[in-house]
């Protein structure tokens, strides 16, 4: 009987972990898919996943050297902590001037992080396109 029970109390405590890493990694996915400014409709970014890292590049930019857009959010890591993406906004205008920022998401259809130089600082909302 004894056995039983611990096997089955064994069997709760993986059921459990294995769930909240599920949970963990469908939180940190929520950022994928393409969005746009909400102050500024045209400025769209596509976020996507590589390895263990997010990133943004641009959508529908006229000013792209490349056809696969320029790179915007960099190396974006999920904290579960903060439940915030710590990582480098680039300025598509001048791609010598980057920003650390943290990114939260609101919920699935809009984000925002803030983005200061000296103590001056603007906040930027994006909504879900797809």
């Amino acid at each position: 009987m004894k056995k039983n029970f611990l096997a089955l109390e064994l069997l709760g405590v993986t059921l459990f972990m294995l769930s909240s890493f599920a949970s963990l990694a469908q939180t940190s996915e929520k950022i994928i898919g393409q969005w746009k400014d909400k102050n500024h409709p045209e400025k769209q970014v596509e976020m996507y996943k590589q390895g263990t890292r997010h990133f943004g590049k641009t959508i529908n930019d006229q000013r792209a050297v490349s056809k696969n857009g320029t790179l915007v959010f960099n190396e974006l890591v999920w904290n579960e902590q903060t439940k915030t993406y710590k990582g480098i906004l680039i300025n598509p205008d001048n791609a010598q001037e980057t920003f650390k920022i943290d990114i939260t998401l609101v919920d699935e259809n809009q984000f925002q992080f803030k983005v200061g130089k000296f103590i001056f600082g603007k906040s930027f909302t994006f909504i879900r396109i797809r």
